[in-house]
Parts: C-alpha cells; sequence; structure tokens
C-alpha cells in the first residue's frame, strides 16, 4: 500500500493536469450548457479526451515553447477530431467544443508556467553509500534528483541545502551518526528503500552482499489477485486475436511478399519457475539472421527487414503471442522472457536473475515501459533493477500504470528497439 501510494505521489503533476481539465470541462458545461444536457455522452467526451490527452504526450510537457506546444497539442487535437469528428459537426455543440478546447489549452499553458520552477528545479540529497554513487553516476537519466557524496563534516546551516540523507547503514562513522541523531533539517531514508520508492527500481549492486533478498523478492500474485488477472487475461488475449486477426493476415502476406517463407517464427523462452514455452511472433528479421547465433539488437539492425521495422514500431510482430497468453504460459504484463540461451549469460553476470521468474513473464512489462529496448549487459541489469521492483511490488495499480504507459509508448513508436546512446529520456 505504501509503494501504491507513492506510486501516485510520483505522478501527482500528472493527476494534476488531468483534475484541471475536469474542471474546465464542468464549468463549460455550467456557463455554454445547460446542466441538464450532462448525461452519459458528457462522460464519454471527457474520457476521450483526457484518454487522448495522455497518450499522445501533452500531460507529459515539462517546458512552454512553441514547437512543443503546437507538436503535443495538434496530435492531441488531430487524434480527439477523430474520435468525435462527427459531434464537432453539429451546430448546437460548437460554441461549446470551441471554448473547452481553447479553455483547456489556456489553462495547462499558465498552469505550467506557473510550475515551471518546481519542474526544473531537482532535489539534492547526501548519501554515504558509495555504491549507489557509482550507480547515479553510470546511470543519471534515471535520476530526477542530485545525489552526492558525504564526505566531511557539515554544519547544520549546510544541511538545510539538502533534502536528506541516503543512508548505507554498513557505512555509518561518527559524522553520519552525528546527522541521523538531527531530525530537525534531514529526511533519512535507507538508500535501497529510497530508489525503490523514489526511481522505482530496486539497483543491483544495492543488492548484493546483504541479507534482504530472501525477505523482499517474493511474489505476491495470489489469491484474487491471482485469479482476476488469469480470467481478464484470457479474456482480453481472446479478444484482441478476433479483433486483430485481419491485421495479422494482412501483415503475414506483406512479410511473404517481401521475404518468402516462413511468415512465423517460434522461440523457446523461460516461463515461470524456469520452466521452458514457446513463443510466436511474425517475422521480422531476414531469414537465417542468427545463423552465427544469439545477438544483441542494435538501433538501425540490418538484419531486420522493412516490412519488420513497420511491424517492430507498432509491436504487430508480438500480436500472435497471445497464443501463449491465451494459454497461460505468457501473463500480458511481467518480466520479458528471455531465451534460454541468453538466460544462461546474463545468469553468470546479473545478481539475483532468477528472481524474475518468480511471476509469469509477460508481453509487457515494467522495464519494458520505463528503459529501451536492452541492447548490451548494462542494458539488461538495469532491466533486472526494474523487473525486481515489480516482483516485489506486483498489484492491480502497478499493473494499470504499466498497461497505460504500454499504450503510450506503442503509439508514440517508442521502445521497440534500441535507442541511439541508450537515450532513455522519452520514457
Amino acid at each position: 500500500m505504501v509503494l501504491d501510494r507513492k506510486l501516485f505521489e510520483n505522478r501527482s503533476f500528472l493527476i494534476k493536469q488531468i483534475m484541471l481539465d475536469l474542471s474546465i470541462y464542468f464549468l463549460c458545461i455550467f456557463f455554454i450548457k445547460r446542466i441538464s444536457d450532462l448525461g452519459t455522452f458528457s462522460y464519454l467526451y471527457i474520457s476521450l479526451w483526457i484518454f487522448s490527452s495522455y497518450l499522445f504526450d501533452r500531460y507529459h510537457l515539462r517546458d512552454i515553447n512553441q514547437n512543443l506546444l503546437i507538436k503535443y497539442f495538434s496530435k492531441t487535437l488531430l487524434i480527439y477530431l477523430l474520435l468525435l469528428g462527427i459531434n464537432f459537426l453539429i451546430l448546437d455543440n460548437f460554441v461549446f467544443n470551441l471554448g473547452f478546447l481553447v479553455s483547456s489549452l489556456f489553462s495547462q499553458i499558465f498552469f505550467i508556467k506557473l510550475n515551471l520552477k518546481y519542474l526544473n528545479r531537482k532535489q539534492k540529497w547526501l548519501t554515504n553509500d558509495i555504491k549507489l554513487m557509482n550507480f547515479y553516476i553510470s546511470s543519471k537519466s534515471l535520476f530526477k534528483n542530485n545525489i552526492l557524496y558525504f564526505y566531511d563534516k557539515k554544519n547544520e546551516v549546510e544541511f538545510q541545502k539538502y533534502n536528506g540523507f541516503l543512508i548505507d547503514i554498513k557505512s555509518v562513522d561518527d559524522s553520519i551518526m552525528s546527522i541521523l541523531k538531527n531530525k530537525k533539517f534531514l529526511k533519512k531514508y535507507f538508500s535501497l528503500e529510497w530508489c525503490e520508492e523514489f526511481i522505482e527500481l530496486i539497483p543491483l549492486d544495492l543488492l548484493e552482499n546483504t541479507n534482504l533478498e530472501e525477505k523482499i523478492l517474493i511474489s505476491k500474485v495470489e489469491g484474487f489477485l491471482k485469479l482476476f488477472k488469469r480470467l481478464f487475461e484470457f479474456i482480453f488475449s481472446l479478444f484482441i486475436l478476433i479483433l486483430c486477426f485481419p491485421l495479422i493476415i494482412f501483415f503475414s502476406f506483406l512479410v511473404f511478399l517481401h521475404d518468402g517463407l516462413p511468415i512465423f517464427y517460434s522461440q523457446l523462452r523461460t516461463g515461470k519457475n524456469n520452466k521452458k514455452i514457446r513463443i510466436y511472433k511474425i517475422r521480422s528479421m531476414k531469414k537465417d539472421s542468427e545463423k552465427n547465433g544469439p545477438q544483441w539488437s542494435t538501433n538501425k539492425d540490418p538484419r531486420i527487414t522493412v516490412i519488420g521495422r513497420l511491424i517492430r514500431k507498432y509491436r504487430i510482430d508480438e500480436l500472435p503471442q497471445l497464443l501463449s497468453v491465451f494459454n497461460g504460459d505468457l501473463s500480458l504484463i511481467g518480466p520479458r522472457p528471455e531465451r534460454p540461451e541468453i538466460d544462461k549469460i546474463l545468469k553468470k553476470d546479473i545478481y539475483l536473475y532468477n528472481k524474475r521468474y518468480l511471476v509469469n513473464p509477460g508481453i509487457t512489462g515494467w522495464a519494458q515501459v520505463n528503459y529501451p529496448y536492452a541492447a548490451s549487459l548494462k542494458d539488461a541489469r538495469i532491466k533486472q533493477s526494474y523487473d525486481l521492483y515489480y516482483v516485489k511490488n506486483v498489484s492491480i495499480i502497478l499493473d494499470l500504470i504499466i498497461v497505460f504507459k504500454t499504450i503510450r509508448l506503442i503509439l508514440n513508436r517508442r521502445g521497440a528497439t534500441p535507442l541511439p546512446d541508450n537515450d532513455s529520456s522519452c520514457f
């Protein structure tokens, strides 16, 4: 429950913008339309507006400039017009629609301007944890805060400049103890707990040589949640397979025309408790692309075909995997299943690697929506940190966040291929 609450707190700016749109909408209804006009369609109207604004990044603006405003607002408006275009042609609603859209845009501009200092201000934390500092230095793009290493005594005035102290309990000396006893100036967290709450992952380096892993990395997908997930995934996978069947046939035909047979390919992957499972995909790579053995995919990978690049952008190649969700080998949400050959390599170099298989692996997961396509051992270690966070904190709230983030990434064509220089800023 604590982590669920923190998930909401970490998204407070997003939630405030949604609440702002809701307030503007109902004010427009009050002043422009009659209250009696508030029917089912009105709730659909605002729901679609909020959903499309989220999907196309309007709520993820962190600055005000002309290019950003045109880009994000036009994308949101386009999808909204497609969804509700007929309604925009009705003269009786024209004033209301125009009033709401203009009010929503300008209220958001005003709101972001008011919060620019907050958005651009990074918290500053002190720490005596050298492992945390090393992780921070090597992976700064994952942090929204500045972390400074505590190297000497500081007076009370200096402590007021910092938001708190991140503690490595094994490295506490007299100068650290004087800080821990002073409750007036600094918030105090164990560094592992802070990473879990503030950056929503569990760094592997901080777990090594501790006795915490057996206690905290235990799957909580039991009872009602387990039954609810399985029932939902069974119905959902069947529905999407039926709905997308024409899409699968169409792109299968394109693959055949461009590169011949086979159209589909199957791979062995590792499932829950290291059970071997088989998944199916539409082929996106050239024939015999791995005749020399498994390889990391790269940005602009020459093995991917022209049709393959298209279907990977929108995850169309992944649709046949819903067969594995339907039969229970995969979940919709969970750590991404890896090939046994790559598992053998990663187990040697990644701490607690097997813990990711305490839960059913998934088509999408916490690591997939927070970090680009893994293209190196460093990437795989960071993704494992996200997977451990998911295994420890799995909940309906976390799964819903992953669903929404997945849809947003797919529609914005992100995360399907490695980014240049491992740039994860768009996530």
